[in-house]
């Protein structure tokens, strides 16, 4: 109102209409800002959209993959304790299984081989630790069939910011054909595809482990059985190679019976087999395996509706604290095995280091045989043969000497069965009847009636042809009367072959020589062999004659072989006699010859010689012999002599 009291219409409007602009902006602001909410919201609405279209999209993308993969897809939430697999999990699980309810860790491991829980509950805690990147292992996994098939199983944790695990997510593959691959060659590489059997490489290296342990603990031994069948190329070129594998396989199916659950028969090549017994409370454990082995073999084999008989020597070597390599251990019982063949077969040997230096001794002298013969390091010596009813002498016997350029002279029983087992025999044979013919050539010229000579043949001699004929050609161009040379055959050598030995005795007997046979009563003939083979001369052996004094037994054996070699009109020569009395017996008792130390050791050339020359006479008087000194020249004079022209 105005100072008269009236309405002032101007500013009524003017206030009116200020009032409307401050509604009309207050709306504006308010419409404006319901924009912005809008947009916002929108955006917002937006996003959400398009993540949830992502997340759909991701999770079909993981179904999608997940059914397409061939692997399993796990997961395991800390907080609820349960792994939830894929779809492919029902290979495991079965049909029944529900994929969206998981199971718990517990249950997960009672599918997994029991061998190999172990190592998977350590490759989760170690990545848990963070002591490793992720989870990589392989392990058996039983199927919905209860069969077990390899996996490989991959995994990765999520941890907070405090390093507490609250996840795992991994995989798992079906690696069954790559394992089925690995054992194929595994097999193949390991095990002998004969019989199945651990082949040599499996059973060296599980040796050495086996001595390793040993080394380390040293608490029970262990042993080495080495098994070599006997005879068993004679199966093989009789009945042909198939039998011989079904024999094998059939050797290899006994000797399971002796395997423990830690020790390992291995089919080595061949027909040799090993057995690892991996702990033993004694030696003696082997060896009474080793009895029930050979017992095992007493049962024939049948192959087919063949009956197959086989033995087999066995090589023992024992493995302690000492042993150091599976090589050694092996060549150990391999010479302990070598040995119980020597020995006759179908035995057991132990190793031993005495055995042991006497082998590696035989074989130094193997490998100097080979080169004695053609460095002229053998020398033939004599041992008298006497009448023993008048003293005289009525001939020698040729025994051979080895002058060692190291060793000296070495017996001929430290080499002559090492010559026999290497066919070095058939050499020095020849060289012993060659030097025997050249002395006597020698002895025709200078004495009116030469000595007799009695040289050793050994069966290589009489039973391999080519030999035999080298035998016979070196007779043809002896040019003496073959009738003062005495062959020498013992009496297990006629067993060989009879009916061969027969022809090529008759053979050497139109050649005008005389057949002797020595050491009588050793081997396993008959008296009827006397009837039968063309002997004119029999040797008592030295073992008959060293009880001749004090075994009734032994006197009545001896006084049967006089008799009948007289009824048989057959000489008798006694070998070793070195004392009196033995001497005396065999004297009234009818025997012709004998030789022996109680006359004379083998001597020189020159030393036989001058017997002859001196007409030298052992007397006997009162029953007792006196023995003449002679000086003996020098092994080197001795050699000239014999390897000399004539």
């Amino acid at each position: 109102m105005n100072d008269s009291g009236e309405l002032d219409i101007k500013k009524l409007l003017l206030l009116i209409d200020q009032a409307y602009e401050e509604e009309d902006k207050g709306r504006k602001i308010s419409v404006h800002a319901s924009q912005i909410m809008s947009e916002e919201v929108m955006e917002v609405n937006k996003e959400l959209r398009q993540k949830t279209s992502a997340l759909l999209d991701s999770k079909e993308r993981y179904e999608l993959v997940s059914r397409a993969a061939n692997d399993i897809v796990w997961d395991y939430d800390f907080e609820k304790k349960r792994v939830i697999f894929s779809q492919r999990a029902e290979r495991i699980f079965g049909d029944d299984w529900k994929p969206e309810v998981g199971i718990s860790l517990k249950e997960f491991l009672f599918f997994v081989h029991p061998e190999d829980r172990l190592f998977f509950y350590r490759e989760v805690k170690t990545h848990l630790r963070k002591f490793s990147k992720r989870i990589e292992l392989e392990a058996r996994i039983r199927d919905r069939e209860g069969m077990y098939f390899w996996v490989f199983i991959s995994g990765l944790g999520k941890f907070d910011i405090k390093n507490r695990p609250i996840r795992l997510a991994g995989s798992i593959t079906d690696i069954s054909e790559r394992k089925n691959y690995e054992q194929t060659l595994y097999k193949a590489a390991f095990y002998d595809a004969l019989t199945g059997l651990p082949n040599r490489a499996l059973f060296i290296d599980r040796l050495q482990q086996v001595i390793n342990r040993e080394k380390r603990l040293g608490e029970r031994p262990a042993a080495l059985l080495l098994i070599d069948l006997d005879r068993f190329k004679v199966i093989n070129d009789t009945y042909g190679h198939n039998v011989g594998d079904e024999v094998i396989q059939a050797v290899a199916e006994r000797l399971k019976k002796f395997i423990r659950p830690n020790d390992t028969l291995s089919h080595l090549a061949g027909d040799e087999f090993a057995l690892l017994l991996s702990e033993i409370d004694h030696a003696d454990d082997a060896t009474q395996i080793a009895d029930r082995v050979l017992r095992e073999f007493a049962a024939p084999f049948y192959i087919g509706k063949k009956k197959i008989i086989l033995s087999a020597s066995i090589g023992l070597s024992i493995i302690d604290h000492k042993s150091t390599h599976a090589d050694d251990v092996m060549r150990y019982a391999d010479l302990a095995m070598y040995s119980a063949k020597s020995e006759g077969k179908a035995k057991a040997q132990v190793f031993d280091e005495g055995r042991h230096k006497h082998m590696l001794e035989n074989l130094e002298i193997e490998t100097d045989l080979q080169h004695a013969l053609s460095k002229d390091q053998f020398i033939v010596y004599y041992q008298p043969i006497i009448d023993l009813q008048t003293g005289k002498i009525e001939g020698f016997e040729s025994l051979i000497r080895w002058c060692h350029p190291v060793k000296g002279f070495i017996p001929p029983l430290d080499f002559i069965s090492i010559a026999e087992q290497t066919g070095l025999i058939g050499g020095i044979g020849e060289f012993v009847l060659k030097s025997g013919c050249h002395q006597q050539r020698l002895w025709a010229k200078q004495f009116k009636h030469p000595p007799s000579l009695a040289i050793n043949v050994s069966v290589k001699q009489l039973m391999d042809d080519r030999s035999f004929d080298r035998l016979l050609g070196i007779l043809d161009k002896a040019k003496i009367p073959l009738s003062t040379l005495k062959l020498e055959i013992t009496e297990s050598m006629i067993m060989h072959d009879s009916k061969q030995m027969f022809d090529k005795l008759i053979l050497l007997k139109g050649k005008g020589v005389t057949l002797c046979i020595d050491d009588f009563g050793t081997g396993y003939s008959s008296l009827s062999y006397l009837h039968h083979f063309p002997f004119d001369v029999l040797k008592i052996d030295k073992s008959f004659v060293d009880r001749i004094t004090f075994d009734d037994k032994t006197y009545r054996v001896v006084m049967s072989i006089l008799n009948l070699a007289k009824d048989m009109n057959i000489k008798i020569v006694a070998e070793g006699i070195e004392t009196i009395g033995q001497f005396d017996i065999l004297e009234r008792s009818g025997c012709h010859y004998g030789q022996g130390y109680l006359f004379s050791k083998p001597v020189t050339v020159d030393v036989a010689t001058h017997f002859i020359q001196k007409e030298i006479k052992f007397p006997i008087e009162n029953n007792f012999v006196k023995k003449t000194q002679i000086p003996v020249v020098s092994e080197t004079k001795a050699r000239e002599i014999v390897m000399g022209s004539g």
